[in-house]
């Protein structure tokens, strides 16, 4: 059986990781420095990628939400199958 609420939490975290990502590239655009609190966030979330430019660890967390996404959706659609 599904967890659909472990599902549903998971997929939660990715969009919070998402938008703390968009916060970020958000400043940046504006020309002003990121949160410092987002970008540890985001070098937490993606330590492999930790020493990437800032703007590229914060596309490489949407890019790697959006895969995670797309594979929990495709989950939850076959087990209603």
């Amino acid at each position: 059986m599904i967890d659909f609420v472990g599902i549903l939490e998971k997929m939660q975290q990715g969009l919070d990781a998402m938008q703390t990502a968009l916060r970020v590239l958000k400043a940046i655009t504006e020309r002003r420095s990121p949160d410092q609190a987002d970008v540890d966030k985001l070098r937490s979330l993606d330590p492999l990628s930790a020493d990437l430019p800032v703007d590229e660890l914060a596309c490489d967390v949407i890019r790697n939400g959006l895969k995670r996404w797309e594979s929990r959706r495709a989950e939850a659609a076959t087990s209603n199958e």
